[in-house]
Formats: structure tokens, C-alpha cells, sequence
């Protein structure tokens, strides 16, 4: 069952085929994909829909779509997800959000994985989620900060998603724990 999370200002739902477009646009906007291998096709965009209802149904959670609640306008994604690439951490959980660049510096990012890490720790017992990216990608590093998440930097690694040779298949590691009662 996906996670179905409400805040002040957002809602977080499964996905549904009316997603499809506002999230294929925003994945095929270079500022949003900067710190990426390149934009997505729309088989990639369809395939992670169909991974993320895959996933959802595994695992109990993925990365899901976030509406802004006065509007209902897409938002862009947020959410957890299993780790099953190769890596010292494989079968971690990690955490990350993808916004359109519209709603770049308002918040939403933060209020909505905040809301997201409590849900992992509080209801789903996950003792530690991890986030990673590009070393450059200053924005997303300043989200994981606010969110409490502490730079590890031990936990450096070549991100197997992202083909050998390129810039971006480096990354560094955060963690955060659930605070201690």
C-alpha cells in the first residue's frame, strides 16, 4: 500500500496515469535534471511509474507523486525506497525528491520528507535512511541538512546507476537515525 502523506501545505499519493505527463515535463527539464546522466525518454518516464507501483507493492513504499493542496497542481515526487544496487549499503533505505523548478526555495522539499522520515521511523521501524548526490549538488545537500542528516564522509561512492566515466557517478553519503526517545 502506497504512503499516503498529508502536511500543512502538501498531499502525497500513488501514482495515477493522469500523473504521467506532468511528471515526464519535469523530468525533461534540464535545471531539474542538472545533476543527472540527462533527461528521461518517455519509457523511462513510464517505466519508473510501473517500478514505482511495483515497488510500492513490495515494499510498502517508493518514491511517490506530491500535490500542492490548495492548488491540487503537481508538485514533483518524494519518498523512500529500498537500495538494490550494488553498494555498501544495498538494502538500506534511502531517501530523496525530485521537484519541478517552479517550486524550487519554498519548502515543500523539506516539509515533505520530514513528513516522510517521520512515517519510516515512527510507523515503519527503519532505523536508518541514507541520501546521496553529486558532491556539486549544493541544493540537495542543503535539504539534507535541514532534515538533520549528517554528511558521512567515509560513505563517498561511485553511483552504479550512473555509467562509468561519467562526472556524476561519484556521490556522497548522509545518514539520520530516528531521534533517541
Amino acid at each position: 500500500m502506497p504512503l499516503l502523506l498529508e502536511t500543512e501545505r502538501l498531499l502525497m499519493r500513488e501514482w495515477r496515469a493522469e500523473d504521467f505527463a506532468a511528471f515526464h515535463a519535469m523530468n525533461n527539464d534540464p535545471e531539474v535534471r542538472r545533476y543527472y546522466p540527462g533527461l528521461q525518454s518517455l519509457e523511462k518516464s513510464h517505466d519508473f511509474m510501473v517500478r514505482a507501483q511495483q515497488r510500492d507493492a513490495r515494499d510498502g513504499f517508493f518514491f511517490q507523486p506530491v500535490f500542492d493542496k490548495r492548488t491540487g497542481a503537481f508538485v514533483g515526487d518524494v519518498g523512500i525506497a529500498k537500495i538494490d544496487f550494488e553498494a555498501p549499503f544495498t538494502g538500506g533505505t534511502e531517501i530523496g525528491w525530485m521537484l519541478e523548478q517552479k517550486y524550487w526555495g519554498r519548502g515543500y522539499a523539506v516539509e515533505m520528507a520530514t513528513a516522510v522520515l517521520d512515517h519510516a521511523f515512527n510507523a515503519l521501524g527503519i532505523r536508518e535512511v541514507l541520501a546521496f548526490t553529486v558532491p556539486t549538488n549544493q541544493k540537495s545537500r542543503r535539504v539534507m541538512e535541514k532534515l538533520g542528516m549528517q554528511h558521512d564522509p567515509g560513505g563517498t561512492f561511485d553511483n552504479p546507476m550512473i555509467p562509468e566515466g561519467h562526472a556524476y557517478r561519484p556521490h556522497v553519503l548522509y545518514r539520520i537515525c530516528p531521534p533517541v526517545a
